[in-house]
């Protein structure tokens, strides 16, 4: 099921735009090394981390970036502007063991673990987990030749998302003066993120009297919609693009609802352009709502072995896999 449903008479599909990535340098020397000085012939799986932004220019979205810090236990070296994504790394012995890996199996195993984390409550105090990603690799030390698979999964709604209005600027719904509450309280969110970096998912909440904005963690939502019993302005996703504006994509059911915790929105960093799709990390953003109003319901909803993985060897599962080869 969807959450909310819509009820537009022409609603008009919620398009993704997939993620790409992005292999730094520095990260295929550090793979370099751990693979001569502490991997050796093991494939077992390593837990990484990666960082993206918001869309820098509106000609390109931002990758997901893998840099020579992604090693580090804590995620203090990524940039305070960008979101952290963990990930698992596996790690190929040869060529042929790269591209023999059941790649679809792979995906599946690391979707049924974001999908574990929504089911227990986990992405609420770590929504960072909604990000999570794969990454295969082969590295040949000899030719200096670097092999990389990526996958971002995804899980699909059924029916399928919809945007019952076009979307407009936050700007045009709320004064500057509210604009610079959101900036001042999205910064202090930032600085308290365990995950480190910037907050990839937020709840939003307005106080019309105060004329205030307020960035909280997103378990707050949860809070806001378990004691309005399902009542919170679930339909309401706050975009901040590239240009410091945000966008408020609307469903049909809850719109504008007051509560007595003032106008609550859900927000995420979107790495995508905005220009008429909206950001792959949403996609599993909309599964932990799903999952959080059918607990309320008594219903089940996107159980594991109907949640779609998008992701393929070749890349051409909606651009949500991607592959490559580089020299370093």
């Amino acid at each position: 099921r969807t959450f909310p449903s819509a009820m537009a008479s022409d609603p008009a599909l919620l398009r993704f735009v997939p993620l790409s990535a992005a292999i730094d340098a520095g990260f295929l020397s550090q793979l370099g090394k751990r693979k001569l000085r502490e991997y050796g012939l093991s494939d077992a799986p390593v837990e990484i981390h990666a960082s993206y932004g918001r869309c820098p220019r509106m000609s390109a979205s931002s990758p997901m970036c893998v840099g020579p810090e992604a090693f580090d236990a804590s995620a203090d070296g990524v940039p305070p502007s960008m979101c952290v994504a963990p990930g698992t790394l596996l790690n190929a012995n040869t060529l042929e063991d790269f591209k023999e890996w059941d790649k679809s199996a792979r995906l599946e195993a690391e979707a049924a673990r974001i999908w574990k984390d929504i089911c227990s409550g986990e992405c609420w105090a770590k929504p960072s987990l909604l990000s999570r990603f794969l990454l295969l690799t082969f590295a040949d030390l000899k030719s200096h030749k670097y092999y990389y698979w990526f996958a971002f999964p995804a899980f699909a709604l059924s029916p399928p998302p919809t945007i019952a209005s076009v979307p407009v600027a936050l700007t045009e719904v709320v004064d500057e003066s509210e604009m610079q509450t959101l900036r001042t309280s999205y910064e202090e969110l930032r600085k308290s993120n365990a995950s480190g970096g910037a907050p990839g998912f937020f709840a939003v909440r307005r106080d019309a009297a105060a004329r205030t904005l307020t960035a909280l963690p997103l378990s707050h939502w949860r809070e806001w919609w378990r004691a309005e019993g399902g009542a919170a302005n679930a339909g309401h996703t706050d975009n901040t693009d590239s240009t410091g504006d945000s966008h408020k994509k609307r469903n049909t059911d809850q719109v504008d609802k007051v509560t007595p915790f003032g106008q609550v929105w859900l927000g995420y960093c979107d790495p995508s352009t905005g220009a008429g799709a909206a950001g792959w990390p949403l996609r599993n953003l909309l599964a932990l709502i799903a999952h959080e109003a059918a607990t309320r319901d008594g219903t089940d909803a996107l159980p594991s072995s109907e949640a779609a993985a998008e992701g393929s060897a070749e890349g051409a599962a909606e651009g949500a896999a991607s592959s490559g080869a580089v020299g370093a």
